[in-house]
């Protein structure tokens, strides 16, 4: 492990006259990793990465960045920190974190889903995750019926899913994401995204 941190530098910042700008993308950081989405996208990993990106490299907001950039002023070993789409636990559980190492981030906000709305593929992810029963019947859809006995099964349905759904045109995609979301009748979180109340 010790020896990959010390690689991380020149991977991100490689040797060269020009200093090199990195950037870190984040989207939800959760409390405990979330099995079904297969992720460790969560507080304990986060805090891990936050402190190696603070012991290892300058963490530069993004703007600035931007401009050091184009005036060839940028420090090595410079990287940005992003989180999209405006989860609530970016505020909640993230901020916290990156004042802790006194780091800064740019947040880019899904605005038509903030105050209770929900991305198109959180809503078929926490369908999957609530589903009742051990066959998903999605003819009605034409696609298939589907076993999500288990853990494995159901994130199976979700990559299938979602790799199916997320090219087709919004309009499309709603259509079926809101038809799927009323045939499995669960009762689906409606407080992932951040409001817009600022208290």
């Amino acid at each position: 492990m010790k020896s990959y941190l010390k690689l991380l530098p020149s991977i991100f910042s490689p040797a060269g006259k020009r200093a090199k700008l990195s950037i870190v993308i984040y989207h939800r950081v959760l409390l405990e990793p979330d099995l079904l989405l297969g992720q460790k996208g969560d507080i304990t990993s986060f805090d891990k990465h936050l402190r190696i990106l603070s012991q290892n490299f300058n963490i530069v907001p993004l703007s600035q960045a931007v401009s050091m950039l184009k005036t060839n002023i940028l420090p090595s070993r410079a990287v940005c920190i992003t989180f999209d789409d405006g989860y609530a636990d970016n505020a909640e559980i993230a901020l916290p974190i990156l004042k802790k190492y006194s780091a800064v981030a740019t947040f880019f906000v899904s605005a038509g889903v903030i105050d209770g709305g929900r991305m198109w593929n959180d809503t078929i992810i926490e369908s999957i995750r609530h589903a009742q029963g051990d066959i998903l019947d999605l003819t009605q859809l034409g696609m298939g019926n589907h076993s999500i006995k288990s853990l494995a099964e159901r994130q199976k349905v979700l990559i299938l899913l979602i790799e199916k759904l997320k090219y087709m045109p919004q309009e499309q995609r709603q259509e079926i994401v809101d038809k799927l979301s009323a045939l499995i009748a669960a009762k689906l979180p409606d407080d992932l995204m951040m409001t817009s109340d600022p208290s």
